[in-house]
């Protein structure tokens, strides 16, 4: 069965983005100088490596990504012997209808009341997720 789009050519919708930035804590061995000494001789630290901090993982926001008119709709659909998932994928006036963005329907909303509220519970999910 070919899947319905939600949303129609030519409405006005709201995209919703996922931005993965890495985090850092100040090095504990080195105290962020970027080296350490031993009987008085400079060397590079061995835990940051120089940088003076260290990765420890990365934090994921989601965020408004943009607005604008839906141009044209994309439909993959798959016989069910190909045990192979539906989508719909849209593209904006904002972000290129012949070789842009491709906006999956979950990441779209009829307002920006509905997609800052969407923001707000993917937000807290995460948050949620990084405390276990």
């Amino acid at each position: 069965m070919i899947p319905q789009p939600k949303f129609d050519l030519g409405q006005h919708v709201y995209a919703v983005t996922c931005n993965r930035v890495g985090k850092y804590a100040n090095c504990t061995a080195c105290n962020s100088k970027k080296y350490i000494l031993i009987n008085k001789e400079s060397f590079t630290c061995p835990k940051c490596r120089g940088s003076g901090s260290w990765y420890t993982g990365e934090e994921v926001r989601h965020m408004l990504a943009a607005n604008g008119f839906i141009g044209k709709i994309s439909i993959e659909a798959y016989d069910q012997k190909y045990d192979r998932p539906n989508t719909i994928r849209y593209q904006l006036d904002s972000t290129g209808v012949i070789s842009g963005i491709l906006w999956d329907e979950e990441n779209l909303f009829s307002s920006k009341s509905k997609a800052m509220e969407a923001i707000l519970i993917r937000n807290k999910n995460h948050e949620e997720e990084d405390s276990d």
